[in-house]
């Protein structure tokens, strides 16, 4: 019996993001730095990661961002207990440059994402830069494709959700009677959950419209968005986050 814990990690920050881009009709004037966040799910000595951040911040100066983080990503990684050589599987959300940049340090870990994902990149090459999926590139011999919805480990759901790009997804995780979801990008912040506002940047309004829906009606414990710094603190304050 698997019993999952949930562990929310800040891999690194950035901006300035604008409210258009978190939220349908936000503000274009008012913005923020934003937290880049993975995530540990682990149970004994299984540890399955969800997104693993951005590279190098020096490969993002042309983006006009400022980037921030607390020493490397491996440093960061290895701050949190993780053995990255041990790491089985990797789930991408989806494969922005703030995702899916450090694929090749999990060198023997399956990595995850959805077929439909992978052809929005051939159709649409203009949103996805390919020096920002270069290490994704280089680790292409370890990505199994799905086709919506798949039980990776007892207790650990991946499902096709789209929205916020071609194919986007969505990670579940049910312990106990407790169910937790990962949201990805599709929902960015608390916010677009307490106001029901789909977020701005999305390839289709009306699926990032269907994923509030289906949160509000299927009503898990946790909610973990991609980008609000208040999911770090979701633990102690549950609910109340939303």
């Amino acid at each position: 019996m698997y019993n999952w814990n949930v562990t929310p990690i800040l891999a690194g920050e950035f901006g300035m993001v604008r409210d258009d881009i978190k939220y349908r009709n936000g503000d274009v004037s008012n913005s923020e730095m934003v937290p880049s966040l993975i995530y540990k799910l682990s149970c004994e000595d299984e540890i399955v990661m969800v997104d693993c951040g951005f590279s190098t911040p020096e490969i993002y100066n042309d983006m006009g961002l400022e980037i921030k983080r607390e020493g490397t990503f491996f440093d960061i990684i290895e701050n949190n207990g993780i053995d990255r050589t041990k790491v089985r599987h990797l789930i991408l959300t989806h494969l922005h440059w703030d995702h899916a940049g450090n694929c090749s340090l999990f060198p023997n870990a399956k990595i995850y994402c959805q077929s439909r994902e992978l052809m929005g990149i051939k159709e649409h090459p203009d949103i996805y830069s390919p020096e920002y999926l270069q290490d994704f590139y280089n680790s292409k011999d370890r990505v199994f494709l799905l086709n919506g919805k798949k039980e990776l480990l007892p207790g650990i759901t991946i499902d096709y959700c789209g929205g916020h790009t071609y194919g986007s997804q969505y990670v579940t995780i049910h312990n106990n009677g407790i169910t937790t979801i990962i949201t990805g990008d599709t929902v960015m912040t608390y916010k677009n959950i307490k106001d029901n506002t789909p977020v701005g940047l999305a390839v289709n309004g009306t699926e990032c419209e269907a994923m509030l829906e289906w949160i509000n009606k299927s009503k898990p414990n946790w909610i973990l968005p991609s980008h609000d710094y208040k999911t770090l603190k979701y633990q102690k304050y549950g609910k109340d986050l939303v």
